[in-house]
């Protein structure tokens, strides 16, 4: 968290400004000990929900689970099943195809297709030119819009 206590008399001084950072501190984890705030997983489920038909999910194991939304399946019953990952199939290897994917993960394995946007903590295959690169702070950004 970055704040900034204003100065007095021109100097910041932790001294001087400790009942603010006493309260702010507080405030701070009372803010976060609501658990309003979403996980990176959450925000991911919220984003291929409302965006994608298909969704693959790498496992820890190395499987991929495969979600396809419903013809006549809403965005809330998908949002659902994804939050719960109530899968459709199983797959040993992530498949994005030829068509432009929606990606949030941990690296960009295997490369993604021109025209794709995500988020990942290290992109290692795809190129900044071909892919629209997500910061997390994107991930939010695009669910107030």
């Amino acid at each position: 968290m970055d704040v900034k206590v204003p100065p007095e008399d021109g100097f910041q001084s932790v001294h001087s400004s400790r009942g603010e950072l006493a309260n702010l501190g507080k405030d701070t984890l009372a803010y976060f000990g609501t658990g309003a705030r979403p996980t990176p997983w959450e925000l991911a489920c919220l984003h291929v929900a409302a965006r994608s038909r298909t969704v693959q999910v790498r496992r820890r194991d190395g499987t991929v689970s495969v979600l396809k939304r419903g013809s006549d399946e809403d965005t809330a019953a998908f949002l659902r099943r994804l939050r719960g990952l109530e899968v459709d199939a199983t797959s040993h290897a992530f498949a994005p195809g030829s068509a432009p994917t929606f990606f949030a993960g941990m690296t960009d394995h295997p490369s993604l297709p021109a025209g794709s946007e995500g988020y990942a903590l290290r992109f290692l295959h795809t190129s900044a030119e071909s892919v629209s690169w997500l910061a997390a702070g994107d991930l939010v950004a695009a669910l107030k819009a």
